[in-house]
């Protein structure tokens, strides 16, 4: 009796067994989209290219939790147990060479969408929960890759309401000297949705058409 009991307890788990799979992906996707993942960025880079950093990622409170630092290992850590580490960061290889956009091009888009470019960078930033600061001169080989970076970091400037940015711009000097200290707070679902309810928006799909043909 007890034998048949257990085997057809057994049989019916077996026979449910997709379905309860099927709702433990359901449960881990759908906390993925709805906690929150907490991401936190400090560094500096120098006048010689020197750049030390500590960036950290957790999710559900701390319960996984990723953290690295210049000249160290990211860790990744489960309920404050460190569980595997990876190999900082390397200098990227060669790039290969790529179309140049135009310099007048570019500021004619932004003149001409501006006030979306602002919007969206808003609602972006908003859903992300950004906070913090990044400081500093920059000046790129190119001046005009300088004028096309400076035009579209003026406008993040006038859009931003806890986020300050400051910075100098160089244009007969290669230099890059930044101090950056941010924090997000990232809500997946959150943020899909708002990028979602951007790409509605005519406007924004004409924006984005035009700065990718630029």
């Amino acid at each position: 009796m007890e034998n048949g009991l257990i085997q057809g307890m057994a049989g019916g788990i077996l026979m449910n067994l997709p379905a309860i799979i099927g709702l433990i992906i359901l449960i881990g996707l759908a906390a993925l989209l709805i906690v929150p993942w907490r991401i936190r960025l400090s560094g500096a880079t120098d006048h010689q290219g020197g750049l030390s950093y500590a960036a950290s990622l957790d999710w559900a409170l701390g319960a996984v939790r990723v953290a690295g630092a210049a000249g160290q290992p990211w860790r990744l850590y489960i309920v404050g147990l460190p569980v595997a580490h990876f190999p900082g960061l390397s200098k990227a290889g060669k790039k290969k060479k790529e179309r140049k956009s135009s310099p007048l091009a570019f500021a004619r888009i932004i003149k001409r969408y501006h006030r979306t470019m602002i919007g969206v960078l808003d609602r972006i930033a908003g859903a992300a929960f950004l906070r913090g600061h990044l400081l500093g001169r920059i000046g790129l080989p190119d001046p005009a890759d300088t004028a096309q970076l400076a035009l579209l970091c003026r406008w993040m400037e006038l859009s931003s309401k806890h986020f300050n940015l400051k910075l100098d711009w160089v244009y007969d000097q290669e230099i890059v000297q930044i101090q950056a200290d941010l924090s997000a707070t990232v809500i997946i679902g959150y943020l899909l949705l708002t990028a979602g309810l951007l790409l509605l928006d005519r406007q924004t799909r004409m924006m984005l058409r035009s700065l990718r043909h630029a």
